[in-house]
């Protein structure tokens, strides 16, 4: 019967008595053989009545019967350092511990009146449980065999093994535990978080951080950034993903149609329009002027070019066409006003004259002489 008792209550129960939340907080099988014995070992035991699998807390069930079948886990007198180990085989969120003492007759008075607690997802690398100013956890063990002492786990702590060691204790050492939480299913395998969000695995729940401009509990809502309507002057707003865009009305640009262009804004000839109190402004390119920059400016007004040169206007420039005699930007260079060079002859200005510069096969002042009729006489 009390075994059946310990099925029907120590299995089901949850650890609703110590305040703790429900939502994690079941006990975990050591009472009822979820967990093999296997999966219970320690660093040393007292004897084979003292054995590691001795450890379950339902033991206490059996207190007043005659046998030495249920008396709590003992370690070796010469172990300076024990622990008992418990292997959950997946990872579970760790809630609480209950530890009471041995429950044999002849252990009245042996007790683990204090130990610590260090976990580990490998069986390898082990971390102490600490306080939140970063020293080692020393829980508060049994006074006496018939005390059940719980303590509370927070913040909790996801593991595959837990090791429970004994730091101080009464008579012959001697425990019982009991461990209460869940398993820790990974809530993020589901990719639950949506357009580009992360996923933070929590206990029994997640939480998702979104990129900036979506919100929701899975990121899933775009923020709408045209609420409020950002765009004045009549602009138009389209939301963007953390962003926005504004179409303007005519005569009006800038990220949130700010700027004036003013009404008539009609500037020409690739000029600049420029927004002003009253209206606009255009910046003309070299070359044009006007209130629209529609007018060429006439570089020929300064007549620039010189000695009867005739000028034709360009833009930001003009031409002279020189008179025979006469060469140069400006048809300032004065070739002579005998320059008599002939058969294709160039001629050049001097001081006091000009020069023939002749061709090939002719000479003479004037080039006027072929060379090979000068040779042969």
């Amino acid at each position: 019967m009390l075994a059946r008792y310990c099925l029907s209550v120590f299995c089901i129960v949850g650890w609703f008595q110590s305040g703790y939340s429900s939502v994690c907080s079941s006990p975990l099988g050591m009472q009822c053989h979820t967990i093999p014995c296997s999966s219970i070992t320690a660093s040393s035991v007292r004897n084979f009545r003292h054995k590691a699998c001795k450890v379950r807390l339902s033991s206490g069930l059996h207190y007043y019967k005659p046998t030495w079948t249920c008396c709590g886990w003992s370690p070796s007198p010469y172990d300076i350092k024990p622990w008992l180990q418990i292997y959950l085989r997946h990872p579970h969120i760790i809630t609480g511990v209950v530890t009471q003492g041995g429950c044999a007759k002849r252990a009245l008075n042996s007790v683990t009146a204090g130990y610590k607690m260090s976990y580990s997802m490998d069986g390898n690398t082990w971390i102490f449980y600490r306080t939140v100013t970063g020293a080692i956890k020393n829980f508060s063990g049994d006074a006496n065999p018939n005390t059940v002492v719980m303590n509370v786990i927070r913040p909790v702590i996801t593991a595959i093994y837990v090791r429970i060691h004994p730091v101080t204790w009464t008579g012959v050492q001697s425990l019982r535990v009991k461990l209460y939480g869940c398993v820790d299913v990974n809530e993020c395998q589901s990719n639950p978080c949506r357009n580009g969000a992360t996923c933070n695995n929590l206990v029994q729940n997640y939480s998702c951080t979104c990129i900036a401009g979506f919100t929701g509990k899975n990121c899933e809502h775009n923020i709408d950034d045209c609420k409020p309507d950002p765009c004045i002057n009549g602009g138009t707003c389209f939301d963007l993903v953390n962003d926005f865009k504004c179409a303007c009305r005519p005569g009006w640009m800038g990220k949130i149609c700010q700027t004036n262009l003013g009404p008539d804004c009609t500037c020409v000839n690739g000029a600049t329009c420029t927004d002003t109190v009253d209206g606009f402004r255009c910046i003309c390119r070299l070359g044009f002027t006007g209130k629209n920059c529609e007018l060429n400016i006439n570089e020929c007004e300064s007549k620039p070019c010189r000695n009867g040169g005739t000028c034709s206007d360009l833009v930001n420039d003009y031409k002279c066409a020189c008179r025979p005699g006469y060469v140069g930007k400006h048809c300032e260079i004065d070739l002579g006003p005998d320059c008599t060079c002939v058969i294709g002859a160039t001629c050049t200005d001097t001081v006091d004259g000009f020069r023939c510069i002749c061709r090939p096969g002719f000479t003479g002042k004037n080039c006027e002489l072929k060379m090979d009729e000068l040779i042969n006489g």
